[in-house]
């Protein structure tokens, strides 16, 4: 018998292909570089916008006793800009960018199998991401719900 399919990571590459129709998509304000992970170091000044997407845990909810069960992933999404002058400004067309590429792909993250549904949260400032990076920094927290039977 086959392993089962990992889901989150399934539902990861999903996200990344949302987020693949910004890197030089004409429908998007941003040009970033992507990366996958989290930004863990210091980005040199200068080298533009930049998008992170690092998944951060699953949460499996065994209130029922037989299974099926739900769960729950969790992902982060960071836009960085380094620009000095217009970091900011910069970083916040990037978020932009990000809502308008995941919120139009629910349902081809759905159907990656996030069956239960997707929600991406609104953004904020990350001040221990922009100290660790030296930039402008603004971070999402997505979630995706399935339905995961562990007993088969």
């Amino acid at each position: 018998m086959a392993a089962p399919v990992v889901t989150a990571e399934v539902v990861l590459d999903a996200i990344k292909a949302r987020l693949d129709l910004i890197v030089g998509g004409a429908n998007y304000n941003t040009n970033p570089s992507k990366a996958i992970g989290a930004p863990r170091g210091p980005i040199a000044e200068g080298v533009g916008e930049q998008l992170y997407l690092e998944h951060v845990e699953c949460a499996t909810n065994y209130e029922a006793a037989a299974a099926p069960h739900a769960e729950r992933a969790t992902y982060h999404i960071w836009c960085v800009s380094t620009d000095t002058v217009d970091g900011q400004r910069r970083a916040l067309r990037l978020a932009r960018d990000v809502q308008k590429a995941v919120r139009s792909g629910f349902p081809a993250i759905e159907a990656a199998g996030a069956t239960h549904g997707v929600a991406l949260d609104g953004y904020a400032r990350d001040p221990q991401a922009e100290e660790r990076a030296g930039a402008t920094v603004y971070s999402f927290r997505l979630t995706a719900d399935w339905v995961v039977d562990l007993t088969a």
